[in-house]
């Protein structure tokens, strides 16, 4: 397989329109399932603290991106975090 680099990058760019994102998105990575493919990516819009957030698009060409949300997932999504000690470990 030869792979071709995309004459019309960049594919996804920072959107003005979305606060989240309008400074700058990066660090796609994408899978392909069922005809559709679905990236996940990174960004971040221009308020003072530059928060991270993640973003989905999806696209049946590879070329053309959709955006999922007019929200970042980051929004919605928790991540819980657990303190990892020896006697937490299970045995066996």
């Amino acid at each position: 397989m030869k792979l071709k680099k995309f004459e019309g990058n960049p594919i996804l760019s920072p959107l003005d329109s979305n606060d989240w994102e309008s400074l700058v998105t990066c660090n796609p990575g994408v899978v392909y399932d069922n005809g559709t493919f679905y990236m996940l990516y990174r960004a971040a819009g221009n308020d003072a603290e530059h928060v991270i957030r993640l973003g989905l698009a999806t696209s049946k060409d590879g070329s053309a991106q959709r955006r999922c949300r007019q929200e970042s997932y980051g929004e919605s999504i928790r991540l819980s975090v657990y303190q990892h000690s020896e006697e937490a470990v299970p045995e066996g």
